[in-house]
């Protein structure tokens, strides 16, 4: 069972669709789809700029990777590879730290490695990197990684806001349900949705801003 997360769990979701971490979880899968990833970034201009000849496969696989090194963090670090348990996060938290490395990611995996990581070859790669220790039948995959980390050097990265639980107007929130229940059934469906357009518009209500997210995660 997983632990309540730093961030939003819908948000980590979200975030992880950036990557195709379904033909991440074996080695063998794995290394198909690395090799394919190195290929598409080698489409990308050397700036990274795409222009109208750049291939929108290498834009989709550089996209998918700065979205995701925009939001890392140690605490997005520790929900993917601690507190989530789904398989795919974890691999996804293993990834991360394959291409963004930090000092204290050894421990962070060993704590993986003793609980929801423990079955996840991503999660061990990344565990003797962060140790110093070689990488055995994965080397082909880890130079791979290596070099889409490489390609991905000096790329701007992308900001995607996630949520922090703790920041979520949970109160407000149950509050605008029972508000737009209410407009149903006495206004109807027009009156509720342009309460809550009205709301999605508003930049300085926080409430406001958590829905227009919810919106667009969901879209």
């Amino acid at each position: 069972m997983s632990a309540e997360t730093i961030y939003e769990l819908e948000d980590i979701i979200w975030l992880s669709r950036s990557l195709p971490l379904r033909h991440m979880m074996q080695p063998d899968t794995a290394l198909h789809a690395l090799r394919q990833q190195v290929e598409h970034l080698q489409g990308l201009p050397a700036d990274g700029i795409a222009t109208i000849d750049t291939p929108a496969e290498s834009m989709i696989a550089a996209d998918g990777y700065l979205h995701c090194l925009g939001a890392y963090n140690p605490d997005l670090r520790g929900d993917l590879l601690v507190r989530c348990g789904h398989p795919a996060l974890v691999a996804l938290g293993g990834m991360l730290c394959l291409l963004a490395p930090q000092p204290d990611d050894g421990a962070v995996l060993e704590r993986s490695r003793e609980g929801v990581g423990a079955d996840a070859w991503l999660v061990g790669l990344a565990h003797r990197q962060a140790t110093g220790q070689p990488a055995g039948d994965e080397a082909e995959h880890l130079a791979l990684i290596h070099q889409i980390g490489a390609r991905l050097t000096g790329l701007p990265v992308q900001r995607p806001r996630l949520w922090r639980t703790a920041d979520v107007p949970r109160a407000e929130y149950d509050a605008l349900q029972e508000e737009i229940r209410a407009l149903y059934r006495t206004g109807g469906a027009d009156e509720a949705h342009a309460r809550m357009k009205a709301l999605m518009h508003d930049k300085d209500s926080v409430l406001g801003q958590y829905l227009k997210d919810r919106s667009a995660r969901r879209a």
